[in-house]
């Protein structure tokens, strides 16, 4: 008899799942996709759509778990009983599981009522039009904030880099800022990157304000370190990302599930969360992706040999950085010991912007992703 897995969400956790299940033991489970979404998109593309740096043809779910002998329930989950093994739904559907992964990812919410907070796939509409604003001369300032919280850095680099040479090919003179947080740029990757990172921004007239626990007025003017107060025209914000504190299982404060290194939650036999869901650790689909193969391995393990010791697994940090010229290339090990910054060629193959070992080659292969390599201009 086939083992039931029910994994919920719909984004880059979820489909590694299904691909790594799918890869590791055709044929062995019932695979359902609990997901309110008709199709998926890559999160990472919405930053190069509007400078037409990349795009993704839509995937639709229910197609993708068909190509990968599974099924797609279309809801929501509102419950898990976990004593029953059962999850409910929002359209009063209970499905019941040996196995369930969670999935679902974190809530983004706008920190700031006066940003425009770039977090969303559509939401490179509304900077498109910013864009527009400015190359027409509507804004003389612009800073990029990054809230404190949880949240992932990387596409507010993206987002003022290519920006800044935006404006430079089109001869507009904006002063634009970048204040976090952070120690120092994308800190997380080490010092060589982040020396790296500091150099572009400089190069490219951005001016930067770190270690900033940053606030926003509402006549837009952003609280430095200093007590002083940046006034700008324009300021765009990342979301900050809370859990969602899902009914029936056990989590922080802030909405997000303990789990072990195996992606198991103590306490509650034949449950595990992956990626954004999880509490503590780095909201990065990467990240996301290699937890859901590391729970995986462990489901797939378990009748035999009991699970995977927690403390042999390792995680790998890689991200791609857009920056309106050259791409670069960012990896590091867990713990933090190496940092290596890319030429043209990444360390990775494909050269995707979520470094998933199912999830890149299926995209890559099927023609759905359209990010070409761009070179550091001679």
């Amino acid at each position: 008899m086939q083992q039931k897995i029910i994994i919920v969400g719909g984004g880059v956790a979820a489909l590694e799942c299904v691909l790594a299940l799918h890869d590791a033991a055709p044929g062995r489970f019932d695979v359902c996709l609990i997901a309110p979404d008709v199709f998926f998109a890559l999160p990472p593309l919405a930053v190069a759509k509007p400078f037409m740096r990349g795009d993704m043809a839509r995937l639709p779910l229910d197609r993708f778990m068909h190509e990968h002998d599974g099924r797609l329930h279309r809801a929501t989950v509102s419950r898990v009983d976990c004593p029953a093994r059962a999850v409910r739904c929002d359209d009063g559907v209970r499905l019941h599981y040996d196995t369930l992964v969670l999935a679902t990812g974190g809530r983004r919410r706008a920190p700031y009522p006066e940003a425009l907070t770039f977090g969303w796939p559509d939401d490179y509409d509304a900077l498109g039009r910013l864009l527009d604003e400015l190359e027409q001369g509507h804004g003389r300032s612009l800073a990029f904030v990054v809230p404190p919280g949880a949240t992932w850095t990387l596409p507010l680099y993206e987002l003022a880099l290519m920006t800044a040479e935006e404006l430079r090919t089109l001869g507009r003179d904006v002063e634009l800022h970048l204040v976090t947080p952070e120690a120092a740029p994308m800190e997380v990757f080490g010092a060589p990157a982040s020396a790296e990172l500091a150099a572009l921004l400089t190069a490219a007239g951005i001016r930067l304000h770190p270690g900033v626990e940053v606030t926003v007025g509402p006549d837009r003017s952003v609280g430095l370190a200093d007590g002083k107060r940046l006034g700008v025209d324009r300021v765009v914000a990342l979301p900050t990302l809370v859990g969602p504190h899902l009914r029936g299982i056990p989590h922080d404060p802030d909405g997000f599930i303990e789990v072990d290194p195996a992606g198991r939650v103590p306490g509650h036999p034949g449950v595990y969360a992956v990626g954004d869901i999880t509490a503590g650790g780095i909201k990065q689909g990467g990240i996301a992706s290699q937890q859901a193969d590391h729970a995986v391995r462990d489901i797939v393990s378990a009748p035999a040999v009991g699970g995977l010791p927690p403390a042999t697994i390792p995680l790998d940090l890689r991200g791609r950085l857009l920056t309106g010229q050259g791409d670069r290339f960012l990896q590091v090990g867990e713990p933090v010991e190496i940092a290596r910054v890319g030429g043209p060629r990444p360390d990775w193959w494909p050269a995707t912007k979520v470094a998933a070992r199912h999830l890149g080659p299926y995209l890559d292969a099927s023609g759905l992703v359209q990010l070409p390599i761009r070179a550091e201009s001679p």
